[in-house]
């Protein structure tokens, strides 16, 4: 989900007609195949140099054709979640904001969501159907 400074640049016409031509692109160039992946459908523009409120006004960043990638939905989350330092995940599997930093000691509360997602990845059998569960 875009960021509150980038809200106005990904709703704006400019962005839209730019998304459009990059997806154009790349159909013509090999059907418009992840370019991550290379095996599903990209369907996601991805900037591969993050925007930023200093560079989210240069079009250089924004609209330039070397600084964007068609992904699938799963290579881009994949990357958001690689790139996520700003999070953890709490007891219930849920992504929570991090706790500002402690000076002195360490927050037990505050792990990386980067190695906890790529746990979750892993396929678990599930649970005997006699057995009862606590959420």
């Amino acid at each position: 989900m875009a960021r509150d400074f980038a809200k106005p640049f990904y709703n704006s016409r400019l962005w839209r007609r730019c998304r459009a031509a990059y997806k154009a692109y790349r159909v013509s160039v090999d059907g418009g195949l992840c370019e991550t992946c290379h095996d599903a459908l990209g369907s996601i523009v991805h900037h591969k140099d993050w925007l930023t409120p200093n560079n989210v006004s240069d079009p250089d960043i924004t609209l330039n054709f070397s600084n964007l990638k068609l992904d699938c939905v799963a290579c881009h989350n994949k990357e958001d979640a690689d790139e996520r330092t700003d999070c953890y995940m709490d007891k219930h599997g849920q992504l929570q904001a991090a706790p500002p930093p402690i000076q002195h000691g360490h927050d037990p509360r505050w792990q990386p969501c980067v190695p906890l997602l790529r746990n979750t990845q892993a396929t678990h059998d599930p649970p005997p159907a006699n057995e009862a569960h606590e959420l």
